[in-house]
């Protein structure tokens, strides 16, 4: 591999690559749903969203949000002043973004735990406040900076874990797991609000005079309300259900209140009378709330981020454009992408995965498989097989087992379910049912070819009946392991997902098998299907995947068929003073490239470019300022082609 060092203020690095990528490797989809949005911040033409999966940025005009590659942490909090934007993440992590979130600046609070979470951001004067929790025990804290984050010190001598602040002119108030503490000099001292000590206090909100505070369902849930500073506070929840209050927040003297599991309620008069908004599936889990002059946004637990333009009457999901989700089960039907997740939710796509479009109603069950064709849809939902003709609206029982059920195929009379404890069988479209004599429990994974039947198991490995099962005969020559987690086939070409080890192929008919997992993010394969040339991949936590099948047999070992190489790889340099570094790529044909900034050691410090390129001339820009001034690596990978270029950044 060649390696060349560019010691100059800028540099623009010319990759002149003649090599034909196509999809010769895995290719990430719009998958649909599934991140946890911890909190919600909106600018003025921003919406951001901090997950588990790490920080989000979208226009608001476009509703879709795309990653933030530089934030590498799962997201917690927000506070923005001016166009400086804190992000608080996990392990003390801070990031500070001066320009309104295009760079971001990483510091940590070094509070000696590697389990800390930053909760909540308030200001009050000239400082900045951090609220820490900790899942071991009580022993967050609140942290203090008045360098804009440079260095953080710990602003009380007791440990609290902290979950929500609201400010009021110069006074400060902390949700904790102990009440409210309340600063009443910009966060020079702190004293505990003891009227709700024995509260765990989740959101914090204020309406004029008056704050709210939302506490949780096992500290004696409900919305707490007081007109005097928190020196006293009275109960406020006639209306609401017995369950934590997840977030507050007040638009136009309107109060809404998310009852976690019960739905999103809202009051008029203050907290006096509370009444349902939103007790559709869609708004069960909200966490987090924002808003603008036209919309509310409400992050939720399994949902992503919806949205509502007429006061909550309505919701619709937010587009996330970054894929990560946990996917159990996929299938087509016409041109049609369905996907199914474990927590029972369904989405429709017709555009091959670009954009997915939820089910109004989930069915009762993990959706671990997925069975549609013209008389509507097949679904596993825990112990019981559900149908659905009004695609998805309503669902119906269509057969009930002991077991829980995980795989699903149906040939012409033959129904197949793959269960916990073994397979089960009917020849008479579910009339009756018997235990099939497959020699195998935990049957996870089922597919069908004409009248070849192949079925996936926990520790067995693949079989393959060609006579509707009656017998069956193992094929797991090549396999690594023999925890089969999906199937798809289609003539000779047969897809397994083995648990922990992605991907394997054989296209004859399972008589051996080769690893294909090189480039897919997530190893954990639930779900495969078959389109044309393409087969798809779901997987636990990065959403769906797709890769040419075509190009697969280009790139078995066993028939050593070379992989896609360049016939020619040339870097040019050319100079510029304005400081920053440029690289500037061409392709010959579609390709998925990756470009991220290491140090020289090999710590990753931001992923720069993640995805498929068209044809053509293309640059990646690392501006001046955005990483500290030193020697970095940048890794470019095009194709199968890597690259390492040694970079100098300069102040």
């Amino acid at each position: 591999m060649a390696r060349h060092t560019v010691n100059v203020i800028s540099v623009y690095i010319l990759f002149l690559i003649s090599i034909v990528c196509g999809q010769s490797q895995w290719v990430q989809t719009n998958a649909p749903g599934g991140l946890k949005i911890n909190a919600l911040l909106v600018t003025d033409n921003s919406l951001f969203a901090a997950t588990n999966e790490g920080v989000y940025l979208g226009d608001k005009n476009t509703l879709t949000l795309n990653k933030i590659s530089s934030i590498y942490s799962k997201g917690y909090s927000f506070l923005k002043v001016g166009d400086t934007i804190f992000t608080g993440a996990n392990h003390g992590q801070v990031y500070v973004s001066v320009n309104n979130g295009v760079f971001w600046k990483h510091t940590i609070i070094d509070t000696g735990l590697f389990s800390s979470e930053i909760q909540a951001f308030a200001k009050s004067g000239n400082s900045f406040f951090a609220g820490v929790s900790s899942t071991d025990s009580v022993i967050g804290s609140i942290y203090h900076t008045s360098d804009f984050g440079e260095s953080w010190n710990k602003a009380l001598p007791i440990n609290v874990n902290v979950h929500a602040f609201a400010v009021k002119e110069d006074t400060v108030f902390c949700g904790t797991d102990n009440g409210v503490l309340v600063s009443r000099n910009k966060g020079a001292s702190w004293g505990l609000s003891t009227a709700l000590s024995q509260h765990k206090v989740m959101a914090l909100a204020i309406n004029g005079n008056t704050v709210f505070a939302g506490t949780s369902k096992r500290s004696g849930s409900g919305v707490f309300r007081s007109t005097n500073n928190g020196e006293s506070w009275s109960l406020a929840d006639t209306g609401l259900p017995h369950s934590t209050v997840g977030a507050l927040i007040v638009i136009r003297d309107t109060i809404y209140a998310c009852m976690s599991g019960m739905g999103l309620f809202f009051s008029t008069d203050k907290g006096s009378l509370w009444k349902p908004l939103c007790t559709d599936q869609i708004c069960l889990y909200v966490t987090s709330f924002a808003a603008d002059d036209n919309t509310i946004y409400a992050g939720t637990e399994y949902d992503g981020v919806i949205y509502s333009r007429d006061g909550g009457v309505s919701w619709t999901t937010l587009s996330v454009g970054t894929k990560n989700t946990g996917v159990k089960s996929l299938n087509i039907y016409g041109n049609t992408f369905y996907a199914g997740t474990e927590l029972g939710l369904l989405y429709s796509s017709t555009t091959s995965g670009a954009s997915w479009s939820a089910f109004k109603s989930r069915v009762p069950g993990p959706v671990k498989a997925l069975v549609v064709d013209g008389s509507g849809i097949l679904s596993t939902a825990g112990k019981c097989i559900c149908h659905s003709a009004d695609n998805g609206i309503s669902w119906d029982t269509v057969v009930s087992v002991d077991q829980l059920t995980y795989a699903l195929s149906v040939v012409d009379s033959n129904m197949f379910i793959g269960t916990y404890d073994g397979l089960m069988h009917t020849r008479d479209h579910g009339k009756s049912w018997a235990r099939n004599n497959l020699k195998a429990d935990k049957v996870y994974a089922l597919a069908a070819d004409n009248n070849t039947v192949f079925a996936g198991t926990g520790d067995s490995g693949v079989y393959i009946s060609t006579n509707m099962g009656d017998s069956w005969t193992a094929a797991n020559n090549g396999l690594t392991q023999k925890h089969v987690t999906s199937l798809a086939v289609k003539g000779n070409n047969v897809f397994a997902g083995i648990f922990g080890r992605g991907v394997f192929f054989s296209d004859n008919k399972g008589a051996s098998w080769s690893s294909i997992s090189n480039g897919l993010a997530d190893n954990y394969v639930n779900a495969l299907m078959i389109k044309g040339d393409t087969v798809f991949a779901g997987t636990s936590s990065k959403g769906v995947w797709h890769r040419s099948i075509s190009l697969i047999t280009d790139v078995i070992p066993r028939k050593q068929k070379k992989a896609l190489l360049p016939s020619k790889l040339q870097i040019y340099n050319r100079y510029s003073s304005h400081g920053d570094v440029t690289l500037i790529y061409r392709l010959e044909s579609r390709c998925a490239i990756q470009a991220s900034l290491h140090t020289v050691s090999g710590q990753a410090v931001v992923l720069l470019a993640d995805g498929e390129k068209m044809p053509g001339t293309h640059s990646i820009r690392i501006r001046k300022g955005s990483v500290t001034a030193g020697l970095y690596v940048c890794r470019f990978v095009a194709g199968n082609v890597p690259e390492n270029i040694k970079i100098i950044m300069n102040k």
